[in-house]
């Protein structure tokens, strides 16, 4: 009897070792599911248990090790999301279904295209598939988005966002659109998303990238301008490329009465190449300039003549120097760009310093400006206040130099005088030392001490080389 139930015993303990020795297989594409975190045995209960819903979707859930991956790519042909496992430094696959959910960092509902490559997140599986149930942007990794200003030092490996800086490892991954792309890449006229933890950059993905135009036949406007969108302005060479952001332009070129205006598209990544043939036209070509100057009695000069700015101008295509000279008032000078068959520039002068030079500025032929801008504005502002504050140490200077000046006579005279002489003396720089308190308040509060302070020595000086005086007589 005893034999019977010890082969009995070992029956049931070779089955239960088979049994868990099943657990944890899925399907091939899910993850696999370690054996730990298989849901808790309980005992079997004869009561029937009522289970909602929400509970057993609940229960069907688990967290993936609460790591944070990164986005590689969706693949949307098989349902698979590629992801960079960031702790541990490798590549790992999951599927997911249409009943997976795509949420924000704050946990509201997006659309599976938002998980964009370099986008950090986090992973929740279903414990009976392995399947994705739910992708989370993370809310423990910061994202920048938009940042036009930056700048690499791949020696040291920082990279600095505005004036923050930041470091990155050996691991930093790079996207542009769906590919991944070397450091190198980047140029200063992307456009980058980036993301990171604490000082650490994890991520940059290139939101806005660039392409090249190149230029051909440049011959017959060679030294003259090419302009994009009237923004940037570069002096065209011989078989010239530009590097651009990504993006459709007005490519406009003008030299010696000839030139055109074409629409382009810049692809990333890709060359697109203008004819420059194409744009000559048939010139010479002149534009009607008719300007509008708010002063009287100016003088304006084009490439150095004087022209009648009362009348309309007929100027040939290509750039040119425009100035403006009136008395009372700074002079105005600025780079005209001459492209189009009518134009009005409008002038305002002004006589507070707010004009000054703009050497660099280019006025658009093709568009009514203004001269007055709020740069030049700035500029103004600036040049006033150093001007001023020049002035007031000017001025300070003057102070200190006259009230020396005035001590130190003082005290020569003091020192060969008599005793009745010296007192009258030095009653009169009590006087002086009055009168020059009351100057001085006009001036500032630190200058003003410093003057008294220094006259009070002095004055100190003179008393006693006139007590020295009175002793020897």
């Amino acid at each position: 009897m005893n034999k019977r139930k010890n082969i009995f015993f070992s029956s049931l303990v070779v089955f239960m070792l088979f049994s868990f020795a099943g657990c944890g297989s899925h399907a091939s594409g899910s993850r696999i599911v370690r054996g730990g975190e298989l849901p808790g045995t309980s005992a079997v209960s004869t009561e029937t248990e009522e289970v909602t819903e929400e509970e057993e979707k609940t229960d069907n859930m688990q967290q993936a090790d609460e790591e944070l991956y990164m986005v590689i790519s969706m693949l949307t042909n098989g349902s698979v999301l590629r992801v960079f496992d960031i702790e541990k430094g490798r590549q790992e696959d999951y599927t997911y279904n249409d009943a997976t959910y795509f949420l924000d960092k704050y946990g509201n509902y997006i659309s599976a295209s938002q998980m964009q490559p370099g986008r950090i997140v986090c992973l929740e599986t279903s414990r009976k598939t392995g399947e994705l149930s739910t992708v989370q942007i993370s809310d423990e990794a910061w994202e920048y988005d938009g940042v036009k200003r930056f700048s690499i030092q791949e020696d040291q490996k920082i990279f600095t966002i505005a004036d923050t800086k930041y470091y990155y490892k050996d691991d930093l991954h790079i996207f542009s659109e769906e590919d991944m792309v070397k450091l190198s890449d980047i140029s200063e006229n992307d456009i980058l998303r980036v993301q990171g933890i604490g000082k650490q950059i994890l991520t940059i993905s290139i939101t806005t990238g660039h392409g090249l135009i190149q230029l051909a036949n440049t011959e017959l406007f060679e030294g003259g301008w090419l302009s994009l969108s009237a923004k940037t302005y570069l002096k065209v060479t011989k078989d010239m490329q530009i590097e651009a952001q990504e993006g459709t332009y007005l490519l406009s070129v003008a030299n010696d009465g000839y030139g055109d205006t074409k629409e382009i598209t810049v692809k990333r990544g890709e060359t697109t190449v203008v004819d420059l043939d194409e744009l000559k036209g048939e010139g010479p070509k002149f534009c009607t300039v008719t300007f509008e100057v708010g002063v009287e009695n100016a003088v304006m000069t084009l490439d150095g003549q004087i022209i009648d700015y009362t009348q309309p101008q007929q100027i040939r295509y290509g750039i040119h120097r425009l100035e403006i000279v009136a008395e009372g008032y700074e002079t105005w000078s600025k780079r005209l760009y001459v492209n189009s068959e009518e134009a009005t520039i409008q002038v305002a002068m002004t006589s507070d310093g707010t004009a000054g030079k703009t050497e660099d500025n280019t006025e658009e032929s093709s568009e009514t400006k203004d001269s007055k801008d709020k740069d030049t504005e700035d500029s103004g502002d600036k040049k006033d206040s150093k001007d001023t504050k020049s002035t007031e140490q000017t001025e300070s200077g003057k102070a200190g130099s006259q009230a020396g000046s005035q001590a130190g006579s003082l005290a020569g005279s003091k020192a060969g005088s008599k005793k009745n002489s010296a007192n009258k003396s030095t009653e009169s720089s009590n006087t002086e030392k009055s009168t020059e308190k009351d100057s001085e308040k006009s001036t500032e509060k630190t200058t003003s001490k410093s003057t008294q302070d220094y006259l009070k020595t002095l004055s100190d000086i003179i008393d006693t080389l006139t007590g020295s005086s009175s002793g020897s007589n």
